[in-house]
């Protein structure tokens, strides 16, 4: 292995010094009935082929009267295609750098703020904070409370990935969900609706407004855009914490690199401890290789 190799690579020679390995290893199954796919050049042939749709969380289970209300993860081929360009508003270059990254700076200044004057902060609140505060900010959830909101977002989030067994504890987490979810949809949810109506911006909620979708289908959005965009980004920013407070050299590599250097960095820890454990897809047709 050369110098150059290495250096690109830091796990190259042992797959166990990835910090989630174990975690992954012991709570990673797949759904009931699923094929757990450990080939690489199977995976990625299902992941290529058109025959294979979106599928997990739900997926199956949602039916929309409008199929073009339904929130892009659940779409396939060129639906998917279409979704993600008219989308493109609220999520483009532009967007980001002239309205997002204000608000992540703004939010982390008063975090650090807010930390300095305790003294002491759990990485994993402050991280989904700001993760609330930015995806809010995307989806257009700015007309409520912050901290009642935050706290609204975390329980419906955290309903939404409970798994129980038994019928009675499947019960009573069905309506933990829903309970939840009437409370985010009335408390933060309608308001901002009702905002958006009158005076719309560059966020989702406005686009979905003008699209015509139903409070039912702008509040499916927003979950996944909270389960995908919220528990993901605290999630990153946590592991990303971890390896540049165990590892001087890279925390320093990290510190005096340009923009262009620390993207890279984080890049290869996202590669290193990707944030879905499993890629799940329906496929209709034979695979090969699957036996």
């Amino acid at each position: 292995m050369t110098e150059a190799v290495a250096s690109g690579c830091p796990m190259h020679d042992n797959v166990d010094r990835r910090k989630s390995a174990k975690l992954a290893a012991k709570m990673t199954k797949p759904d009931g009935g699923a094929h757990w796919v450990k080939k690489p050049s199977v995976a990625r042939a299902i992941l290529r082929s058109p025959e294979a749709l979106q599928a997990g969380a739900g997926a199956e289970m949602l039916n929309f009267e409008n199929p073009e209300h339904m929130p892009v993860f659940f779409l396939d081929g060129a639906d998917h295609r279409k979704k993600r360009t008219k989308t493109q508003k609220f999520l483009s270059p532009k967007a980001v750098s002239e309205q997002h990254h204000t608000i992540m700076r703004e939010v982390t200044d008063e975090l650090l703020a807010e930390f300095q004057r305790a003294g002491t902060a759990k990485l994993e609140d402050v991280s989904f904070q700001l993760a609330i505060e930015v995806v809010g900010e995307i989806l257009g959830l700015t007309n409520s409370d912050q901290a009642g909101r935050a706290k609204r977002i975390q329980r419906v989030l955290y309903a939404s990935i409970a798994q129980r067994e038994g019928n009675f504890a499947n019960r009573i987490l069905k309506f933990q969900q829903a309970f939840h979810t009437g409370n985010f949809f009335l408390w933060d949810v309608l308001p901002a609706i009702k905002a958006r109506k009158k005076a719309p911006k560059n966020d989702a909620i406005s686009f979905y407004i003008e699209e015509g979708y139903s409070n039912m289908a702008i509040v499916v959005e927003c979950l996944t855009y909270g389960a995908a965009g919220m528990l993901t980004t605290r999630e990153f920013i946590v592991m990303t914490a971890w390896y540049l407070f165990e590892d001087l050299a890279l925390r320093q590599r990290f510190l005096d690199g340009d923009s262009k250097e620390q993207i890279n960095i984080l890049l290869e820890i996202l590669r290193l401890e990707p944030v879905a454990a499993m890629v799940h897809r329906r496929v209709n047709a034979e695979v090969e290789g699957l036996g």
